[in-house]
């Protein structure tokens, strides 16, 4: 101490210069963390900030982006029409298979289109017009 001295003078709260810490010690040691709580631990680990949020697979804090079953972050999944994630269509047999069965002209599963002998997928022959399904007789 001296003797007519200023006393203490703000902002310390002793003799020896300390100044009180947020839980107002005097001298204490604790601080505002990153979370503006005094004393606190800061963000989680694992957190990205300090209301316990995550990083989706997008890097967004606290996103809803996540991987779909195609393996794509925000993807929509197998598209519409395919039946897997590269691109593959169902066969004619319903058969998910690349190059796999198809419908011929006829729409036969895996048929062979329109008969020989014949002008369409109903069996009809041309007649002697040369039209298909004809009636018209040679006399």
């Amino acid at each position: 101490m001296v003797c007519g001295g200023p006393g203490i003078v703000a902002p310390a709260c002793n003799c020896k210069g300390d100044v009180e810490d947020c839980k107002g010690i005097c001298g204490g040691l604790s601080v505002v963390d990153e979370c503006n709580v005094c004393g606190g631990s800061g963000i989680q680990e694992g957190k990205c900030d300090c209301t316990g949020n995550e990083k989706d697979c997008a890097g967004t804090c606290g996103g809803d982006a996540c991987i779909d079953e195609c393996g794509v972050c925000g993807g929509n999944g197998i598209p519409k029409g395919d039946c897997d994630c590269h691109g593959t269509k169902l066969d004619c047999h319903g058969d998910c298979v690349k190059d796999g069965s198809k419908k011929d002209i006829c729409g036969v599963c895996d048929g062979t289109g329109i008969p020989k002998g014949h002008c369409d997928c109903k069996g009809h022959s041309n007649d002697c017009m040369g039209v298909c399904g004809g009636d018209a007789k040679v006399g």
